[in-house]
């Protein structure tokens, strides 16, 4: 009896989780769930004195962690995976007072009963529950893509590029098989001829070398794509006026590491490893476009108000080539927005660091990671006092504010470099879009090519380029190639279009002004833009095996 409460009570609370964040689930999930549940306690069950005890704490951990999945798909439109323990700091940081103290204090009971209640096991007996677990892990590793193909056939629901099983245990495991899977492909996408399109990422920067800084703004998007009745325009006319289009970022509403990645070095990013790939990099220098201008002379500097560990940072932009790095403890915090330090704040620390390289005539990059903007949109209301109302929510409200104040300042700092640094490159772009929870921009629309959009400047010795549409890992090759007076060519040109944006399981591609989607067994460029897909996760792995060794000759 209770291995069964212990079974039922988690799956009860994940439905009415579920049913409030208005997420469909399956009724034969509830039943797959129900047996391996009742097999997970039956096990902890052995190490337990007292049974009816030994519920409560089985039940708290199962539901947390099934509320943690919920509450990620509710805010990312994602489900979670195994290596998400790998990014949990960022998952802590969006949650609120309130909800970390439940969290800790349901965590302190669930252990404290668990150590008070703990017995040694008979080991005859708990080996005989271990034989079908290892069993089945012993098949499920030996054949992962007919594990897969079982557990898909168990479920029929699928939504935009990932597949939502509507239960965190399934999604668990899942991830777990895929993994194995993609562990027996990597050789065969490592072995693709690549060398067509992908060696060609950096063309060598001319004597004539300029200074470039790199502005990501944190969940920057176009609040007129929210079709809401506003009374101005959030951004700043003269941010507005240099926007050179749209850069399509790898990610929705969180995860913005792999936006990075691409912004830095020019490649699409995966996450069939890790959900970030930051968190795969080991610190060996890898090809990216800090590498390559420091290999020009360069300092290369970088600047978040993150820690360093945050998504494995420090090791990942030490693999990518940045020189001296600015991290959480090296800002100033004497203007915030909520936690994170304002907009204003940055570009005054930005300043001081620039100042002496400038004079000197010392040539950098300078990138900066400006984290204010990330839900839930708080700003410091003494210094940045709200101005724009909405007839929307107060989550919109907080939003369309931090755009303007976030835009205005870009602009302001864009016009001051104009003048003290006139013949350098500008980029600004977002990470990714936000998320907007209480208006359903979450999860809805995963699927949808302008859900990846956010606005992109590119400013050429003062003046603004308007190169349309384009992928987050074609800005720093659009870099190099006025650095080295040669045309930006879109990689996507040699596949016969004229934007790829690749996800994970599927990808987008824009010709003649048309989105299209792969695969399509209808679409014959679903061809060419597999061939792409291939090549760019050769990339991408190659990139991920040298950060793992001392050098990387092979492929400067």
């Amino acid at each position: 009896m209770s291995v069964c409460i212990s079974a039922a009570l988690p799956l009860v609370f994940y439905g009415l989780v579920m049913g409030y964040y208005g997420v469909p689930t399956s009724n034969a999930m509830y039943l797959i769930d129900f047996v391996g549940l009742a097999y997970l306690s039956s096990l902890f069950m052995l190490v337990q004195k007292n049974a009816r005890l030994a519920i409560v704490p089985f039940v708290i951990a199962v539901s947390v962690v099934f509320w943690s999945a919920s509450y990620k798909y509710a805010m990312m439109g994602l489900w979670v995976r195994l290596a998400d323990l790998s990014i949990i700091d960022e998952g802590w940081e969006v949650l609120s007072l309130f909800q970390q103290f439940g969290v800790l204090s349901l965590a302190a009971i669930a252990i404290t009963i668990t150590l008070c209640n703990f017995r040694a096991p008979k080991l005859l007996r708990l080996s005989a529950f271990l034989i079908p677990a290892i069993l089945a892990a012993t098949l499920s590793y030996s054949y992962p893509a007919t594990a897969i193909t079982f557990l898909r056939s168990t479920t029929h629901a699928l939504y935009g590029n990932d597949p939502l099983y509507r239960s965190a245990s399934f999604a668990l495991g899942l991830d777990l098989l895929e993994r194995w899977n993609f562990d027996r492909q990597a050789e065969r996408f490592l072995s693709h001829d690549s060398e067509s399109s992908f060696n060609r990422y950096w063309p060598n920067v001319n004597e004539n070398r300029r200074n470039v800084h790199m502005f990501v703004m944190e969940s920057l998007m176009d609040p007129s794509i929210l079709e809401i009745s506003l009374p101005v325009d959030p951004i700043d006319f003269r941010f507005r006026r240099r926007i050179g289009g749209s850069a399509l970022a790898p990610v929705l509403a969180g995860r913005s590491a792999q936006s990075e990645f691409e912004l830095l070095c020019g490649t699409p990013v995966y996450d069939f490893l890790d959900p970030v790939t930051f968190n795969d990099l080991r610190g060996g220098p890898i090809p990216c476009l800090p590498r390559v201008l420091a290999e020009a002379g360069y300092v290369t500097l970088s600047s978040t108000d993150v820690r360093p560990n945050f998504f494995n940072a420090q090791e990942a932009y030490r693999s990518i080539g940045f020189s001296r790095m600015n991290f959480r403890a090296d800002l100033p915090t004497d203007d915030l927005d909520g936690t994170w330090v304002s907009v204003d704040g940055h570009i005054a620390f930005n300043k001081d660091l620039i100042r002496p390289l400038i004079e000197a005539g010392q040539p950098f990059l300078n990138y900066i990671f400006f984290t204010t903007g990330h839900v839930p949109y708080t700003l410091n209301p003494k210094k940045r006092p709200q101005v724009i109302e909405t007839s929307s929510t107060e989550e919109v409200t907080r939003f369309v504010n931090s755009v303007f104040y976030n835009t205005r300042s870009m602009a302001d700092y864009i016009e001051y470099l104009s003048e003290v640094d006139p013949h350098a490159i500008i980029v600004v772009v977002g990470d990714h879009q936000g998320t907007l929870r209480s208006i359903d921009r979450a999860h809805a629309g995963a699927d949808e090519f302008d859900r990846y959009a956010t606005p992109y400047i590119f400013v050429d010795s003062g003046r603004a380029r308007f190169a349309g549409d384009l992928a987050h890992y074609e800005l720093p090759r659009m870099v190099i190639a006025s650095l080295s007076a040669t045309e930006f060519i879109p990689l996507a040109s040699a596949y016969g279009v004229d934007l790829i944006r690749p996800l994970s399981d599927m990808s987008f591609y824009t010709a003649k002004n048309a989105v299209n989607s792969c695969p399509n067994e209808s679409d014959r460029r679903c061809h060419d833009i597999d061939e792409f897909r291939s090549a760019s996760i050769a990339r991408w792995l190659k990139l991920i095996q040298l950060s793992k060794s001392e050098s990387n000759d092979s492929i400067m």
